[in-house]
Order: structure tokens, then C-alpha cells, then sequence
């Protein structure tokens, strides 16, 4: 019985830089909207953001640049996914990984260090054959994303065209309107960002969003639909709703 309710949910491929957990704002939202759903069916691909929690998905594969620039190698790791790391070695690599951050932080400007990276996912290596070989396995029927980046929308447009998916974007802000718009190199980037946004929109047969008045304004700006899911607790419990953000803290 359990088996067949289980097949009555669409299989979802979550693409962004936010783990499902109870800690950070896009962890709690995503954990609070896919809370009864069948485990089997989400799995996330994902790209640096905070530690996961395994609650709601536990089917992680986790991308870094070392494994792109190995996959120009054809030397990609068969299996990169977080379910197989125990948490004490996941905190080993967030702390090593915070590191090196902050020494990257002192020597190239926060701006310059956006572009720079965003140019790792423009190699194919970045969906390597192992990682195509997870997706089919998988067999998603739909995308969901976040977005919030060049590097997140190129990886979640491009996964979708290969696999002919629709997809589901959600918006917690308007992220959107403010990426690429402080420097004059970041032209092109926003260009390209705009880009993969149409594309995105264009394959979404609806979308969602975090209130009522974004719903409304997007509508007036997109066209097509937009429903609402606001983050809720349970009247039960005695906490506290906050307005979320997207930036992970």
C-alpha cells in the first residue's frame, strides 16, 4: 500500500546550493513544503551551501570544483554523494572548506570571486558521466530550484534540456533583479543569467513563490503562474514564523 501511494508523487530532482535541514532559511522552507514526501522519490544535486539533513531527502550528490576540473580529466569520482559520508568527515570538509574562504576572502574581491567561479559550470564536465549515470537512475520527472545564481540556473537549465523535464522554480526573493548589476564586467554574466532565467521560465508550467504580493508582481512581470507557499509551523507548536531570506543564514 505504502509502495503504491509513494508512485502517486512525482520524482524530484532539487538543483541549488541549500540542503535540506532544520538550520538555515531555504533548508527549513524546502524541509517545511517536502515534509510528507516519499523519500524515494527527491534527491538533490548540490553545490557548497550548509551541511544537509537527512530527514526529508537522503539522496545527495554533491558537486565541487576539484571533481569538475577532474572530469576535464575523465577522472570524475564514480560516486560524490553525501549519503555515504559519515557527519563527523561532512564537518571535517565544511570546516576545511570554510578555511580556505576566508583566506580567498582577504586576497580576491567578493565580486571577482562570483564571476570566477561561475565559469567552472560552464564545462560539460560539471554533469559528468557518473553523475548522468545517477540522474538515470534516479529518473526524475521534474526540477526544483531556487536559483539564486548564474552557476545554479545554468546547471538546473541544462539538466532539464538533456532530460526533457519541466521544471519548478520557487523564489524567496528577487534575486533576479539584483545578480550582475554592480560592476561593468558582470555585464555579460547577466546577459547569460537572463538568458537561462527565460529558458527556466519558458519550461515551468507553474512556479511558486513566498507571498501573495511577489505572487502578484511576478504575474505582472512574467505572465503565467505563480501559486504561493508561505513557510508555516504548526499552530501547535509555540513557534515563531519568520520572513525568510535566501542567503542562508
Amino acid at each position: 500500500m505504502c509502495n503504491l501511494i509513494s508512485k502517486n508523487f512525482p520524482k524530484i530532482l532539487v538543483i541549488d546550493h541549500s540542503p535540506f535541514n532544520r538550520t538555515h532559511n531555504n533548508g527549513i522552507v524546502k524541509s517545511n513544503l517536502f515534509q510528507d514526501w516519499p523519500k524515494d522519490r527527491l534527491a538533490q544535486i548540490l553545490y557548497s551551501g550548509p551541511l544537509p539533513s537527512f530527514d526529508v531527502c537522503s539522496n545527495y550528490w554533491e558537486i565541487q570544483k576539484r571533481d569538475i576540473l577532474k572530469g576535464i580529466l575523465r577522472i570524475a569520482p564514480k560516486r560524490q554523494t553525501l549519503q555515504e559520508t559519515s557527519q563527523n568527515e561532512v564537518v571535517n570538509i565544511a570546516d576545511r572548506i570554510a578555511i580556505k574562504k576566508g583566506y580567498l576572502s582577504q586576497l580576491i574581491p567578493p565580486a571577482i570571486r562570483k564571476v570566477a567561479g561561475d565559469l567552472f559550470f560552464e564545462f560539460s564536465s560539471v554533469v559528468s558521466k557518473p553523475l548522468r549515470r545517477w540522474i538515470m537512475a534516479f529518473q526524475p520527472d521534474i526540477v526544483f530550484t531556487l536559483g539564486g545564481s548564474y552557476r545554479i540556473l545554468l546547471l538546473t537549465t541544462q539538466i532539464a534540456r538533456h532530460y526533457r523535464l519541466p521544471i519548478l522554480p520557487f523564489f524567496t526573493d528577487d534575486w533576479i533583479s539584483t545578480l550582475y548589476t554592480d560592476y561593468v564586467y558582470e555585464r555579460s554574466q547577466r546577459q547569460k543569467l537572463l538568458y537561462r532565467f527565460k529558458y527556466c521560465m519558458d519550461n515551468s508550467p507553474i512556479r511558486l513563490c513566498i507571498s501573495e504580493a511577489m505572487s502578484n508582481e511576478y504575474k505582472i512581470r512574467y505572465g503565467g503562474n505563480f501559486e504561493v507557499f508561505m513557510n508555516i509551523v504548526d499552530d501547535q507548536s509555540k513557534e515563531k514564523t519568520y520572513c525568510l531570506n535566501t542567503n542562508g543564514n
